[in-house]
């Protein structure tokens, strides 16, 4: 049995409710009198065809409201589900060309993680200890006993019959640990040692012995794992140096037994007071000791996180997308501008991957972040009507006249032979005034648009000597 690719949960709880705010406030000022050390406690041996879009840009349209996803998972870079608010359940068999809702017989659930080991066995869970499986791709879904009220948020297969799901109430409290081996037709619900509080909001399995379970109490980090499947648990109470107060993991993901991260929130400390902030947290051991990678250019809580290997991964929170290729030794941000909260993301691969977030949003890449694409809800894509003058000489200034180009560029562009316009002048929704690149080639070629949509048509332009 081996780790099923992409499983996922998503942070839910970006949704700062009353709820939400309270267990902040708890956490704050019961953290606080603790010393920032790092406490470690041993454990045992450890886990299209699509169009293309600039690295980052503006959404140029803003489609009809969607309810917004929390988790996403894909098994393969064909296949892919997303899930949240309405009962919604998102799938495409075809890379994203094509997205569907799924009739699950649930419009009130809210699903706050989905796992899809392969592509036909799924589990979705969420609020009130809901469960629905499916064993036909999501064709057809059923509710399976989950003997639980608690609101249940996160869940992995590593096939399509072993399984675990994790959960506590919205102030943290009330830990439960669901397992089953025979793909939920039955689940056992343990809880985790009597009296202590943990406050888990992820899980993940690397195979059918090792997995890790984290969230957050008033007392730090936490982190929980097993050896042997899940019928016995270690502790790990991990308070990470560096500046970070106030704790709470909401994502985990281990891309071996002994290589894995976890992200979240905690209270940065500075002369002028405190705010909360990014965490992203390693272990290099299985969990025995962590360590506070450095903190990403977001300064924002994270959801959720996914390393398809043990030196590429992506994490996604409130302000977008952070990618490394290093182990997470260095952080960058991905992704368009102005895309709303992100809570879930899963990667079949180091280069095909998904994310999704407040209102419906769907982004994908085929090329490890480089480039990512709107999926879903759909955007127009930008069309060129006309170009104005139709030949000028480099660095002469030509107008472009259309349709969807958006109301600022961000970091959309104009191509003149695959040559990016490095100079602009002025940049609406309807027309873009912009330099002949220097180094385009002379002749006849070939002129796009391309914004976060994705490339418009193509129209012939004449560069001139």
């Amino acid at each position: 049995m081996t780790r099923g690719t992409g499983c996922s949960r998503g942070l839910q709880g970006l949704r700062w409710d009353v709820a939400s705010s309270l267990m902040a406030a708890v956490l704050v000022i019961s953290f606080l009198t603790l010393v920032g050390t790092v406490l470690a406690a041993v454990s045992p041996d450890a886990r299209n065809a699509q169009r293309q879009v600039a690295p980052s840009g503006s959404l140029s349209a803003t489609p009809p409201a969607e309810p917004s996803l929390y988790a996403v998972s894909s098994p393969d870079s064909s296949h892919c589900w997303a899930v949240g608010e309405d009962g919604t359940v998102l799938a495409t068999k075809d890379g994203g060309a094509d997205w569907i809702k799924q009739d699950t017989g649930d419009s009130s659930s809210v699903f706050s993680a989905v796992c899809f080991p392969d592509p036909k066995h799924g589990w979705a869970v969420g609020e009130g200890g809901v469960i629905l499986a499916t064993s036909d791709g999501g064709n057809t879904w059923s509710e399976q006993a989950s003997g639980t009220t608690t609101h249940l948020k996160g869940v992995s297969f590593v096939d399509a019959v072993h399984g675990w799901a994790v959960g506590s109430n919205d102030l943290g409290y009330g830990d439960v640990i669901l397992s089953t081996t025979n793909g939920g037709v039955s689940w056992t619900v343990k809880h985790p040692k009597s009296g202590e509080s943990y406050g888990l909001n992820a899980v993940d399995f690397v195979d059918g012995a090792h997995g890790w379970a984290a969230g957050g109490s008033s007392r730090g980090f936490s982190v929980v794992d097993t050896s042997d499947g899940g019928t016995t648990w270690w502790t790990e109470l991990v308070l990470p140096e560096m500046g970070a107060r106030g704790p709470v993991f909401y994502g985990l993901s281990f891309a071996s037994p002994v290589y894995g991260w976890a992200v979240g929130k905690g209270v940065y400390r500075s002369g002028d007071g405190s705010t909360w902030g990014d965490v992203i947290a390693a272990t290099t051991d299985g969990g025995s000791t962590w360590t506070l990678q450095t903190a990403s250019p977001t300064m924002a809580p994270l959801a959720a996180v996914d390393f398809p290997s043990t030196t590429h991964g992506w994490a996604v929170g409130e302000y977008g997308i952070l990618a490394t290729s290093d182990g997470g030794y260095t952080w960058q941000p991905q992704g368009p501008k102005g895309i709303p909260s992100l809570s879930g993301v899963a990667f079949s691969d180091e280069t095909r991957g998904w994310v999704v977030g407040r209102a419906g949003n769907v982004l994908a890449t085929t090329d490890g972040g480089a480039t990512w694409i709107q999926q879903y809800p759909s955007l127009p894509l930008p069309r060129i009507s006309k170009v104005a003058p139709p030949a000028a000489k480099r660095n002469a200034l030509f107008a472009v006249t259309g349709t969807n180009f958006g109301a600022s560029q961000g970091a959309s562009v104009v191509r003149v032979g695959g040559q990016a316009c490095a100079s602009y002048t002025s940049w609406s929704d309807t027309q873009i005034k912009c330099k002949v690149p220097v180094k385009a080639s002379f002749g006849s070629t070939k002129l796009t648009v391309t914004t976060s949509a994705g490339t418009s048509n193509v129209v012939t332009f004449k560069v001139k000597r």
